[in-house]
């Protein structure tokens, strides 16, 4: 059914046990929270390093399919060196940036050997599916991470094996999902949603996931609230029903927690998050919405007399009003305010704005198409920031944080050369209006502007 020779990716049931490729999480669109998988996928990710290299296939008969896959691939990591007169025998994380810059960069450049190979056993019946996944991780250097209490339950070592199996049923209007998995060390997690389809006018998700404080896994893209995929459990609500004609309102409601200590909160805490949407179409080429979304979690805060740090409530409240119009067939206006505020519970609030305006140039009969962005910002402090999407060239994703005061542009060109050949070019430029530096470390430059170009060459054999 499927086979590739060279580099890939590989998704299985709702992301557990293995899904290597590129998963979104939570959205206004509240029901978008499924996974459904592709199996095995050529890569196309401009990602240097999440991604398998070796072969894989995929065969099928009377319902029932069997996929094999083996990966031999040299990925980024930083390492460690546990003596001067010894070479690096461990690593600290796996890199994913791609960057490799300055020295320690190319020293730490292709340095980790990873060898995973396994298979998925499945099957599907009309209306019924399920998948059983095995495979085993190698790592050619231990993963020795630091003493941070947090990390107690993480991966170390240099071995992995994962199991999982994952089910799929579709009755009409109502579909049951969900997938159960576990890592070598004992470690268990789970995930079970249902997806309802009530009427044409009102569709509603419900699911549940628990991750135990010590499973592991190093290719996984379930949903969830946290990056790390561990020491997690939630119940989530999302929702989209039809008002009328032109309008329909949709959403989420999230609950969470985490039981054990996790990155700035040395406690046990938990959290919620609320998104409400209000969809408006007055005319075909008139689209517009407003968003509100309310979050809240615990950190952890010290002042100068607390000897033991407590947990703050953080609440986060975000404003937007979208609206896009299409004057002509060729020519798209988008306009976005934002409006955002941050509290901590023991200090005081931040606030921050975002405006900004797109012009989207696409004729149907000439071979260029025009992407420009004009967006003023100004918020009081980075906790107060405001993310966005951004048109990026082929197989790239950009979704920047805009904080403190400035303005943001950017022009991306699209032309067909030919029939065979496509050519991006992007230009961008941002400029903070109350700041002499941009960025850290590596990425500091002494100015109060960064331009960056990107120029993108896309032959079709």
């Amino acid at each position: 059914k499927k086979a590739v020779i060279g580099d890939y990716h590989i998704e299985f049931g709702q992301g557990l046990t293995l899904w290597s490729g590129l998963a979104f999480g939570k959205s206004a669109e509240g029901i978008q929270v499924k996974r459904y998988a592709r199996g095995i996928r050529p890569n196309t990710s401009a990602n240097e390093n999440r991604f398998f290299r070796g072969a894989a296939a995929t065969f099928g008969i009377n319902g029932f399919t069997i996929t094999g896959f083996y990966s031999n691939n040299n990925v980024d990591a930083n390492t460690i060196a546990t003596d001067t007169l010894e070479d690096e025998d461990a690593i600290s994380s796996i890199l994913e940036t791609g960057l490799h810059r300055t020295i320690n960069e190319l020293m730490d450049k292709e340095a980790l050997k990873t060898i995973v190979y396994g298979g998925r056993l499945g099957y599907q019946h009309r209306f019924f599916q399920m998948g059983v996944t095995a495979y085993q991780t190698n790592l050619s250097l231990s993963l020795q991470l630091n003493n941070d209490i947090y990390k107690q339950f993480y991966f170390h070592g240099n071995h992995l094996t994962n199991y999982g199996i994952d089910l799929n049923v579709d009755l009409g209007k109502i579909s049951l999902f969900g997938e159960f998995a576990a890592s070598s060390n004992g470690g268990f997690a789970g995930i079970g949603g249902i997806n309802a389809y009530l009427s044409d006018r009102f569709i509603f998700t419900l699911l549940y996931h628990d991750y135990a404080k010590d499973y592991h896994n190093l290719y996984a893209y379930p949903f969830a609230e946290s990056s790390a995929l561990l020491n997690e459990k939630g119940l989530y609500f999302g929702f989209q029903m039809l008002l009328f004609p032109r309008a329909s309102l949709s959403g989420y409601i999230d609950y969470y927690k985490f039981p054990w200590l996790r990155y700035q909160t040395d406690a046990p805490s938990q959290g919620s998050d609320y998104v409400a949407q209000l969809d408006y179409n007055p005319a075909r080429n008139i689209s517009m919405y407003i968003r509100y979304r309310y979050r809240e979690k615990q950190e952890n805060y010290s002042n100068e007399y607390d000897y033991i740090p407590k947990l703050a409530n953080i609440v986060r409240n975000e404003f937007r009003f979208f609206v896009s119009y299409q004057p002509f067939e060729f020519l798209v206006f988008k306009n976005r305010l934002d409006f955002t505020s941050y509290k901590q519970e023991f200090e005081g609030t931040e606030n921050g704005y975002l405006i900004y305006q797109d012009i989207l140039y696409r004729p149907k009969k000439f071979p260029l198409e025009l992407t420009f962005r004009y967006a003023l910002f100004d918020t009081d402090g980075y906790d107060s920031r405001i993310y966005t999407y951004e048109n990026d060239v082929l197989y790239a994703f950009s979704v920047p944080s805009y904080f403190d005061a400035g303005q943001r542009m950017y022009l991306m060109a699209k032309w067909k050369v030919l029939e065979q050949l496509n050519v991006w070019f992007r230009l961008g430029r941002l400029i903070y209006s109350e700041r002499n530096t941009v960025g850290s470390g590596s990425d500091l430059i002494n100015k109060n502007h960064k331009t960056e170009i990107k120029v993108q060459l896309q032959l079709k054999l």
